[in-house]
C-alpha cells in the first residue's frame, strides 16, 4: 500500500507509506528521470490491463472485493532506465460494500488525522479526492474502467462531477491539467461508438453539475475494448496503452513549457508536502513553488535588508546602476540553488517576494540616508546578514558562503577551500587565503577561562598541562572550537552586564599617581553618549552559563558540545576589595543594586554546576590555595601560583579523562545518503572521518599514539574494530571507516582506550533525523549554500538499485 485511509464515521487518518521514495530512490537517475503518473482506477479489469500493458502483477484480496481506501503504487519494469519511467497508481473507487482499512498502519507508513471530514456524508468524497486532489497536480492520464464501477458509465459521471466540485487544488497552469480516458467493453466498438459515448457520459456529467460542460470534451477519452474472446489480453489492451502514452506525452509537452515536469527526487518531495496538505486544509490550493521552500525558506528579515540597503544610495543614480543588479543577482541565487526546480521566474517572483518588496519599496518603510549624502557608503553592509566575514587585502569583504562555494576546494581537505581572486574587483591577492570550514556534523569543543589578573598565570599553566598530556604537534585551536574568555581592561555598560563592575586592583601595592593617564588621553570621561559607561570589568568565576549562551547563538542544531572545559584561577572568594565610586546613580547603578544583580548571576552560575557537574561531558580544573587565595595584582605570588598548577596530582586523574574527550572529538560521522525506512528502523550506511589529514602535521603520531594505546571504535555499546585497522584508511591514507546504520533513530559512536570509560566522538549521540538536516540530504529543491547536497543515489551501484525496486 502506498496510500490509504482509515477510521469510520466522519473521523478518518490518512495514512502514507514510504513506498514512493523507495521506488525513486531505486531509479538510476532519480534527479534527471522525469516520470510519469498513470492513475488506474478500477477492480478486476484493471488489473487485468494492468499486467496486460505493463506486466505488473496484482494480488487480489482474498474477498475477491478491491479495498476502495487504498491506493498502490508500481513501476512499470521495462521504464526504470528511460528518461522517463513509467509511475503506475491503481485503486479503486468508494462503494458500499468496500472493506475498510484496519486501524493500525504498516511500521513504515505515517498516519496524519485528516481535520476536515468531521462533516456528514464524507465516505464518499473522501475516498475520491485522494485521487482528484492528491495525486491530480502530478498525475498525466487518469483511466476509469467502466466494467469494474458501481453504476458503469453514470458511476464515472457522478465520480467526476465530485471531482469538478472539490478538486483539483493546486497551483498548476490551466493547460497542464491530467485527461481522463474512460474504458468500456460494453460500448460498440470503433471511433463512432467512442464518440457517442463520450457525449452521453458528457450530458450525464452536466446533469449533475449543473454547469456547461463543452470545454470538458478536450480532457475526455473513450477507448473501447474487445469482450473477453479469444484475443489475448496484450492484443486486447494495446490500443488503450497506445493512447494513453500518446496522451501522456502531450500532458508532458504542457508541462515543459509551463516549467512544471519534476524530476522522481522532486515528485517524492513534492508530493509528501502535498500529502500534509491533503489532511489539514481543505480549501486552501497547494502552492508548489512554497512547497519547494519548505526546507529552506526565505530569510524572514529580506525586507528589512532590503530596506536598509536601498535606504543607502539615491534611487536616480546608484539605485540603477548598483542596487537594483545586486538585490536582482542575490534573488536569482535564493530562488535558484543547484538542485532547484526551474519554475517559472514569474511564479517563483510572485509567490516568494512580490510582498517583502513592495512593503519595502514603499514610501512610508524606506529610510533616507544617514546624513543625506548622495554615495553609496562603503561600510556597514556586511552587517545585513549574521555569517562568517573574511576581510580580503583588496578591501572587500565576503561572507563565508561566497568564500566557500566560489574558492578552489583543496585537494587535500574536503573542508579547506583556497580563494585566490576577489569576485567583486577581480583582484588577483599577492597570497591566496586558506580558509577552513567546520564540518556541519562535527561537534563543539568549549574553553572558558576565568578572570583574575596575575592569577591567570594558574589558567596558563594548567592549558600547558592538558596540552603536554595530548603528546600531539597538533594545536589546542584544532580541538576547541569556542574560547571564551572575561575580565577585559574596558567593558560596555548597558543594563545586563552591570553586575561585573568591581575594581579588580585593591589593596595590594602602591601605584603612581600618574598611572593610567594615557588611558585617560584615549577614553575622555568614563561615559560616552550612545553608547554606554566604561570601568574595568571585574572577574566571574566559572562563566560557563555565557559561554553556552555564546555555543547556542552560534549553533543552534547544537543539542550540546563535545566537552565543555572550565579552567579557573583558584578558589575564589569575597576578600579586601573597596567599593567602586558610583557613576551614575546611587538608586540604578550602585554597588548595592549590583550586587544584588551580581548575586543572581552567581546563581545562575551555581545552577549550571549542578546541571552539568554530574555530565562527562562537563571539566572543572581549578586549584585550591591554603586560606585566602592572592590577590589579583599579586606579581611576587605568580611563580608560586604556578608552581601550584603544575605539579597539582588532584589534576592529573581529570587531565587524562579530558585528553580521551578531546582525542575522540577530532572524528566526527557523516551519512552516505538518506537512510530508507525499513520495518520501523533507520537503515544505511554512514563514514566516520577524522578532521585532520595525512597531509597535515600531527597525523601519524595521532594513529600511532591510538594504536600504542589499543584504542577501539564502539558503535551502540558493541566494538567494530581497531582505529588503525586496514579497513579504517582511504586509497589516500586518510582516516575513512564505513559504518552500517541500523537504527530506530539513534546512533551512538564512542572510542574506548584499553579499558577505560568510552568517549563519544564528536556530536556522539546522533539523532539520525537531524545528521539528515545537517548535511541537508532532505533539501532535495537545494539549499543556502550553492554546493549541490550529496545525491542519494551517488553510492549506489545501477545493479543494486534495480535489485530493490
Amino acid at each position: 500500500m502506498w496510500l490509504g485511509l482509515s477510521g469510520c464515521e466522519n473521523n478518518y487518518d490518512l495514512i502514507v507509506s514510504n513506498r514512493l521514495r523507495l521506488v525513486t530512490s531505486h531509479l538510476p537517475r532519480p534527479d534527471t528521470q522525469r516520470p510519469s503518473l498513470v492513475v488506474l482506477v478500477g477492480g478486476r479489469a484493471k488489473s487485468i490491463a494492468l499486467h496486460a500493458m505493463f506486466g505488473v502483477r496484482i494480488a487480489q484480496p482474498a474477498t475477491g472485493s478491491p479495498g476502495s481506501n487504498e491506493i498502490h503504487l508500481h513501476l512499470a519494469p521495462q521504464t526504470s532506465f528511460h528518461e522517463r519511467p513509467v509511475l503506475l497508481a491503481e485503486g479503486h473507487l468508494y462503494n458500499s460494500h468496500a472493506r475498510v482499512v484496519p486501524t493500525t498502519c504498516p511500521q513504515d507508513a505515517r498516519r496524519q488525522a485528516i481535520i476536515w471530514t468531521a462533516q456528514s456524508g464524507m465516505e464518499r468524497r473522501v475516498t475520491g479526492e485522494l485521487y482528484c486532489r492528491l495525486l491530480a497536480p502530478f498525475a498525466d492520464v487518469f483511466c476509469f474502467f467502466c466494467d469494474d464501477l458501481d453504476g458503469g458509465l453514470e458511476g464515472v459521471a457522478r465520480h467526476l462531477a465530485t471531482w469538478l466540485d472539490h478538486g483539483p487544488q493546486a497551483q498548476n497552469p490551466a493547460n497542464a491539467h491530467p485527461k481522463i480516458v474512460v474504458v468500456s467493453s460494453t460500448v460498440l466498438h470503433g471511433v463512432q461508438g467512442e464518440a457517442k459515448a463520450k457525449t452521453d457520459l458528457l450530458a450525464m456529467l452536466e446533469k449533475e453539475t449543473r454547469r456547461e460542460t463543452s470545454n470538458l470534451s478536450a480532457y475526455i477519452s473513450f477507448v473501447t475494448v474487445l469482450p473477453h474472446t479469444s484475443v489475448s489480453a496484450t492484443a486486447r489492451y494495446r490500443a488503450l496503452k497506445e493512447r494513453i502514452m500518446r496522451i501522456s506525452d502531450d500532458v508532458r509537452q504542457s508541462r515543459v513549457d509551463a516549467r512544471c515536469l519534476f524530476s522522481a527526487t522532486h515528485v517524492a518531495a513534492l508530493l509528501d508536502g502535498a500529502c500534509d496538505h491533503f489532511a489539514s486544509a481543505s480549501d486552501l490550493p497547494f502552492d508548489l513553488v512554497q512547497e519547494s521552500r519548505r526546507r529552506n525558506p526565505v530569510p524572514e528579515n529580506l525586507e528589512s535588508h532590503v530596506t536598509e540597503f536601498v535606504g543607502r544610495g539615491t534611487p536616480q543614480t546608484e539605485l540603477v546602476t548598483f542596487a537594483m543588479p545586486v538585490i536582482g543577482s542575490s534573488l536569482f541565487l535564493d530562488a535558484y540553488p543547484p538542485g532547484a526546480h526551474l519554475f517559472d521566474p514569474v511564479d517563483v517572483f510572485e509567490g516568494l517576494y512580490s510582498d517583502m518588496l513592495n512593503r519595502a519599496f514603499s514610501n512610508e518603510s524606506m529610510p533616507l540616508g544617514r546624513d543625506g549624502s548622495t554615495c553609496m557608503p562603503s561600510d556597514g553592509l556586511i552587517q545585513l546578514v549574521k555569517a562568517h566575514f573574511y576581510g580580503l587585502s583588496c578591501g572587500h569583504v565576503h561572507c563565508e558562503a561566497c568564500v566557500w562555494d566560489y574558492g578552489r576546494p583543496s585537494d587535500e581537505d574536503p573542508w579547506v577551500t583556497l580563494y585566490g581572486q576577489c569576485h567583486l574587483c577581480d583582484t588577483l591577492l599577492s597570497e591566496e587565503a586558506v580558509i577552513r570550514r567546520h564540518p556541519p556534523t562535527a561537534g563543539v569543543g568549549v574553553f572558558c577561562l576565568d578572570g583574575g589578573g596575575v592569577r591567570g598565570i594558574v589558567s596558563l599553566e594548567i592549558l600547558k598541562r592538558i596540552h603536554e598530556a595530548i603528546k600531539l604537534p597538533i594545536p589546542l585551536t584544532r580541538f576547541i572550537k569556542i574560547f571564551f574568555g572575561i575580565s577585559l581592561p574596558v567593558a560596555t555598560i548597558d543594563k545586563k552586564p552591570l553586575e561585573r563592575i568591581f575594581t579588580n586592583y585593591n589593596g595590594v601595592g602602591k601605584r603612581p599617581r600618574n598611572q593610567g593617564r594615557s588611558r585617560k588621553r584615549a577614553l575622555v570621561g568614563s561615559h560616552i553618549y550612545d553608547v554606554g559607561s566604561f570601568q574595568d570589568a571585574g572577574p566571574l568565576v566559572d562563566p560557563t552559563l555565557s559561554a553556552l549562551c555564546e555555543v547556542t547563538a552560534l549553533f543552534p542544531l547544537l543539542v550540546e558540545p563535545d566537552f565543555v572545559v572550565s579552567i579557573g584561577t583558584g578558589e575564589s572568594q569575597p576578600s579586601n576589595a573597596a567599593a567602586t565610586e558610583d557613576l551614575r546613580g546611587v538608586l540604578g547603578n550602585g554597588a548595592v543594586p549590583r550586587l544584588g544583580r551580581l548575586f543572581w548571576e552567581k546563581m545562575g552560575d551555581k545552577k549550571v554546576k549542578q546541571m552539568l557537574g554530574k555530565k562527562s561531558r562537563h571539566h572543572r580544573l581549578n586549584v585550591y590555595f591554603d586560606g585566602d587565595e592572592p590577590m589579583l595584582d599579586n606579581a611576587p605570588c605568580m611563580a608560586e601560583m604556578g608552581e601550584r598548577a603544575r605539579n597539582d596530582p588532584l589534576l592529573t586523574e581529570p587531565i587524562a579523562y579530558l585528553r580521551r574527550c578531546m582525542l575522540a572529538s577530532l572524528f566526527y560521522f557523516e551519512l552516505d545518503a538518506l537512510p530508507e525506512r525499513c520495518g520501523g528502523r533507520l537503515v544505511g550506511t554512514g563514514t566516520m572521518l577524522c578532521t585532520i589529514r595525512k597531509s597535515e602535521l600531527g597525523f601519524q603520531d595521532l594513529f600511532l599514539q591510538l594504536s600504542t594505546n589499543s584504542v577501539q571504535i564502539v558503535v551502540d555499546g558493541s566494538p567494530l574494530c581497531g582505529v588503525n585497522d586496514l579497513t579504517c584508511f582511504d586509497r589516500g591514507g586518510n582516516f575513512r571507516k564505513l559504518i552500517k546504520v541500523d537504527s530506530h533513530g539513534r546512533l551512538e559512536i564512542a572510542l574506548r582506550e584499553g579499558s577505560a570509560e568510552p568517549c563519544h566522538i564528536s556530536r556522539s549521540p546522533f539523532a539520525i533525523d537531524q545528521l539528515v538536516t545537517l548535511q541537508g540530504l532532505d533539501a532535495v529543491f537545494g539549499r543556502r549554500a550553492c554546493r549541490k547536497r550529496k545525491s542519494a543515489c551517488a553510492d549506489t551501484s545501477p545493479r543494486k538499485r534495480r535489485a530493490a525496486v
